[in-house]
């Protein structure tokens, strides 16, 4: 699960990066989707993560802020059309 790990590390060393472009470099105005869309994969992954190393509590718990974001999103991309 090396893999995994470093998938995960590349995921949040995009959050910070982002994270601290909006806050100190530049507003940018990314579409809600976008943002939700990058944190549900993320979540995802750390709970599959989280899974694969049998912490099943936390792992579900990501799962279950994975599909609420997913609903936010399709809820966004419903409002576009």
């Amino acid at each position: 699960m090396k893999l995994l790990k470093i998938i995960n590390l590349i995921f949040g060393i995009i959050a910070v990066v982002g994270g601290f472009y909006y806050l100190f470099i530049n507003n940018s105005n990314l579409p809600t989707y976008v943002t939700f869309s990058f944190m549900m994969m993320l979540f995802f992954m750390v709970g599959f993560e989280y899974v694969k190393d049998r912490h099943y509590k936390s792992g579900y718990l990501y799962f279950i802020a994975a599909i609420i974001m997913f609903l936010i999103v399709m809820e966004d991309l419903m409002d576009l059309l």
